[in-house]
Formats: structure tokens, C-alpha cells, sequence
């Protein structure tokens, strides 16, 4: 089929006329939408003052969850040796330097082995780094430090943590 400009003009036309046949609906309802008379809407808000957020109650009470900082200084000397600790909170966040010099991201990873929670280590460009808050469940706690370098290699470290 040969496209002449009269054709192109009917296929235009034609085009058009199904746009305008269904977008047609869709304007007419939004222009012709209900709206509520303002006073109808300002009484309904006065008539209901004990109104509240569906979702929670009124004796909402929230117990903080008990936490614990260390100060860890991760692969700075030449023997990972592991760490024991003892303690009585619910979550467990870690800080210190980081002795080594890579600082790819996801470079160190800290996972509780315990419950396969992984932490977040946020890298400083000081060499420190902060892990978000470690989950800890009631009785011992493995945490599983490991260091991957650009060449591969693996590095690991343990934590056992006793939580009450």
C-alpha cells in the first residue's frame, strides 16, 4: 500500500476520533465529580471529636529495647583471635577502626550466625566504621566477622556473645 498525503490525513483523522471517544469518559467524570457542600463536611468533622487513628490504641505503651555499643577494632593485628562477651540487652552495635586499607563497599561483612541477621557496616572515610543495631537472641550468640580483599581472599573473625 502506497501512502499518499490523503491517506495519511484519514489516518490522522481517524486517530483521532478514538482518542477524543475514549478520553471522553474519563473527563466528563472528573469535571462532573461530587463534591459535598463545605458546611456538610464541617459538621461531619465537628460531630465525631473522639476520632482516631484506626491502627492504635489508646493505652499504646512501647518499651524501649535495651542496647549495648563495642568498641571493636576489626584485623588489626596479625592474629584474629576471637572475642567472648557477656551481656544483658536485646541488640548489640559494633564501632572501630578498621585496619584495613580496602574500603570497597561490601568489603566486611558482620553476620549473626545465631539468627542470620546481617549487619550493615557503614564505612567512615576516617577508617572506622559502624555497624547498624545486631539483633540478639537469649542465650549464645555467634557473630561471624569476615574481610574479602580485592584479590578474593577471605578473613574471618569470631564473636560469641552471651546475651541474658
Amino acid at each position: 500500500m502506497k501512502w499518499t498525503l490523503a491517506t495519511i490525513d484519514k489516518f490522522i483523522i481517524a486517530t483521532l476520533t478514538i482518542v477524543l471517544l475514549l478520553a471522553y469518559p474519563t473527563w466528563a467524570s472528573l469535571v462532573n465529580s461530587f463534591t459535598a457542600p463545605l458546611e456538610n463536611v464541617a459538621t461531619q468533622a465537628t460531630e465525631s471529636p473522639s476520632r482516631a487513628i484506626a491502627s492504635l490504641s489508646r493505652n499504646l505503651t512501647v518499651e524501649p529495647k535495651s542496647t549495648y555499643e563495642k568498641t571493636l577494632d576489626l584485623f588489626c593485628s596479625d592474629s584474629a583471635a576471637d572475642v567472648s562477651l557477656k551481656v544483658q540487652v536485646d541488640y548489640l552495635q559494633f564501632n572501630g577502626n578498621n585496619c584495613w586499607k580496602n574500603k570497597e563497599a561490601n568489603a566486611i561483612e558482620i553476620e549473626n550466625i545465631s539468627n542470620g541477621y546481617s549487619a550493615t557496616v557503614f564505612q567512615q572515610l576516617s577508617g572506622k566504621y559502624k555497624t547498624d543495631l545486631i539483633q540478639l537472641r537469649p542465650g549464645l550468640n555467634e557473630i561471624k566477622v569476615r574481610f574479602r580483599a580485592v584479590t578474593g581472599q577471605m578473613t574471618e573473625q569470631s564473636i560469641n556473645v552471651h546475651s541474658n
